[in-house]
């Protein structure tokens, strides 16, 4: 992305909220603890040689930012940090991972359709199909109430400790996650990139078929693109010497997760012909 094309995009964001909250914070010597989100770290060209990588330390790695909601997140860590080290205000930016169901029963969200994630999984789950690449993948999955503990704890940490990636370093297969469906009685098979796509383009004609592509509509790829790896390395040495870890991806709370979203009738529309 070009330099005038990544300033073009800052200037429509309105950073005055977090401007707000951070005088705010220095009027009354509090500190501004912020959730954010590992997405800051944005895309770069698939071709590039080199892969980005965004810890703990960084900010802007070179990154692309295509998503306004993303953006807004990046400009409110600019602000935060700005004010940290040019007035001193105490700043966390706690960078939030893929948050999902609770632990204890799967909970999340009873509107559903805010969150990307499960978007997606629903239009797989009621296409009964994805394509063979994705089951060669492996996404960050974060249970809502691992992620509160973690960013209480470190909300408590040095002055100097700024930013946190709270997020697990492993990640789930999404082989695992459609095994555990298929177990529910959600089958998800998995064909060619080549059958996934025909299909995909065959139900986008109709308004039921969109209806069903809903989840993978609004997120769709861009392959010229990939994500920014993220590190949690520092963090999560930071949460050991805290006595802290993340729980584990059990097979029980993956059920629960899903039962969960059957419970709000993620899966109920059934796919057109």
């Amino acid at each position: 992305m070009s330099h005038f094309a990544w300033d073009d995009k800052l200037e429509r964001v309105n950073t005055g909220g977090v401007r707000t909250l951070l005088s705010l914070c220095e009027k009354h010597g509090a500190a501004l603890v912020q959730v954010s989100t590992i997405s800051v770290g944005g895309v770069y060209p698939a071709g590039r040689e080199q892969p980005l990588t965004l810890t703990e330390r960084d900010l802007f790695v070179g990154q692309e930012i295509h998503n306004q909601y993303i953006l807004s997140k990046y400009m409110a860590e600019y602000e935060a940090l700005r004010a940290c080290g040019e007035r001193g205000i105490p700043v966390k930016l706690m960078r939030v991972g893929n948050l999902q169901g609770r632990l204890s029963d799967g909970e999340f969200q009873m509107n559903r359709q805010t969150n990307a994630f499960t978007r997606q999984i629903a239009s797989y789950v009621r296409m009964g199909m994805a394509p063979e690449g994705l089951f060669g993948a492996s996404v960050n999955f974060s249970p809502v109430d691992d992620v509160a503990r973690m960013i209480v704890a470190l909300a408590g940490t040095d002055p100097d400790r700024t930013v946190f990636h709270v997020c697990p370093e492993k990640e789930v297969p999404y082989r695992r996650l459609f095994g555990t469906l298929d177990r529910l009685g959600h089958p998800v098979r998995a064909v060619s990139d080549e059958e996934f796509a025909a299909r995909l383009d065959r139900m986008r004609q109709s308004r039921a078929g969109r209806k069903v592509l809903e989840g993978l509509l609004a997120e769709k790829p861009d392959l010229s693109l990939k994500s920014t790896r993220v590190s949690c390395t520092y963090t999560t040495a930071m949460l050991a010497g805290l006595g802290l870890e993340w729980s584990e991806m059990t097979d029980d709370y993956l059920e629960k997760y899903f039962r969960a979203l059957e419970g709000l009738q993620a899966f109920d529309e059934e796919e057109p012909e």
